[in-house]
């Protein structure tokens, strides 16, 4: 079941990360989230190593590519933040079950974190020692929204999205997805994968960001604090 996460934070006003009060402390049991708009058409690619960058410029629309640039950029300058290392001598790599993972500086290792984006808004989830994922859709139609359902979501939610009209069922699908997609990331598993709690128990917890969206984050250790800070890239 999805709860609240306790002592939530709301989101500040529009800051820089430069900006944030140095260091900001992350002790166990608390999750840092980071917001911001990624429409810049110019993103700051000197930021990405050579394989971002050359990922960001395979993308055929320039504005996807743009975004998806622009939220590698933001993943790296929160990280940056955490870490005191220059947002472009950091070394990400695939990690175990392909989750990035930080491989230089070596003692910035403790730092697990992990990056949605959807439309022109990213989302940046950072955690001391515990595995984490978040997720961001924009709400909006799908045809075959119910077979989609069906293949990964759970009976009830399926049930419940057979009974309601197409406006409501689609808000109530993104927002069981974006649940069921941060436990997959967290965990580093495939969606059908995810689907068994018992197995692997994680904190999940729904995110307001806003008309149109759905958001979601969860944790693989229980979770005390999310904190929530609004940025640009």
């Amino acid at each position: 079941m999805t709860v609240l996460a306790p002592n939530m934070h709301p989101a500040t006003p529009p800051t820089g990360i430069a900006a944030a009060r140095a260091r900001e402390r992350l002790p166990e049991g608390e999750l840092h989230v980071w917001v911001a708009r990624v429409d810049d058409p110019e993103p700051g690619v000197t930021m990405l190593d050579r394989t971002e960058r050359a990922r960001a410029a395979r993308f055929r629309e320039a504005r996807t590519g743009a975004r998806w640039a622009n939220a590698h950029v933001l993943t790296r300058q929160v990280l940056a933040h955490y870490t005191g290392t220059s947002p472009a001598r950091l070394v990400i790599r695939a990690g175990r079950r392909d989750k990035p993972v930080i491989r230089r500086p070596r003692s910035a290792r403790w730092l697990r974190f992990n990056l949605s984006h959807a439309g022109g808004l990213a989302m940046v989830v950072v955690a001391r020692r515990a595995e984490v994922g978040i997720d961001i859709e924009a709400i909006r139609p799908l045809p075959d929204l119910l077979a989609v359902a069906r293949r990964v979501l759970d009976d009830s939610v399926v049930r419940a999205l057979s009974r309601v009209g197409p406006e409501e069922s689609a808000s109530r699908f993104f927002h069981a997805w974006v649940q069921h997609e941060a436990r997959a990331k967290c965990l580093g598993t495939g969606l059908v994968e995810a689907s068994d709690d018992a197995r692997d128990p994680v904190c999940c917890f729904d995110l307001d960001v806003g008309p149109g969206y759905a958001a979601a984050v969860a944790s693989t250790r229980p979770v005390d604090r999310i904190r929530r800070w609004h940025t640009t890239v």
